[in-house]
């Protein structure tokens, strides 16, 4: 008898502890629940970065800028950039 008055304080009080450890660690739990790779998030896979037409660019210009040459860039408006860019 004395072991089933003490279990339901016991029992109350871990509904608390859970809701308490919910609202310190929301911020963790939230980034948890919001990542789209699980695989990266438990075994540390890091998903292979694709280089963007923009990325490219924007590479290529650090470069010319840093060896102190300069260029003319012509884009096209609403077109794939893909085929208009050559490496040098």
């Amino acid at each position: 008898m004395d072991l089933l008055l003490q279990a339901g304080p016991y029992r109350e009080s871990q509904g608390v502890a859970a809701i308490i450890l919910i609202v310190i660690f929301r911020n963790e739990i939230r980034s948890v629940l919001q990542i789209k790779n699980l695989k990266s998030f438990l075994w540390g896979f890091h998903l292979r970065t694709v280089e963007t037409p923009r990325d490219a660019i924007v590479d290529a210009v650090f470069q010319l800028a840093a060896s102190g040459h300069g260029a003319l860039l012509v884009l096209p408006g609403k077109e794939d950039i893909h085929e208009t860019l050559h490496s040098g």
